[in-house]
């Protein structure tokens, strides 16, 4: 009869336990691991700079290519009447 007094005992008491670690203790370790990520998350993607600043990165060993004036030649076209029975009426 003392065992199932003290298994009851312990199991009420672990689940005082839990609900004090789910309610306060989680919570606040939660939130915690959150601002840390955050944290890095911003360090990462360099939140120094203000809101609206433009940072444009020039690479002055790139170059454009060009394209040769006689790689091709323009050719004109003419619309073809898909249904020529059309204009009979």
């Amino acid at each position: 009869m003392e065992f199932i007094l003290y298994l009851l005992f312990g199991f009420f008491a672990f689940i005082l336990v839990l609900r004090i670690f789910l309610r306060y203790i989680f919570p606040w370790i939660l939130l915690r691991w959150v601002k840390r990520k955050q944290r890095e998350f911003e360090k990462a993607q360099g939140k120094g700079n203000r809101t609206g600043d433009m940072n444009v990165e020039y690479d002055p060993k790139k170059t454009k290519t060009h394209i040769d004036e006689d790689l091709g030649e323009y050719v004109d076209y003419e619309d073809i009447d898909e249904n020529p029975d059309d204009d009979k009426n």
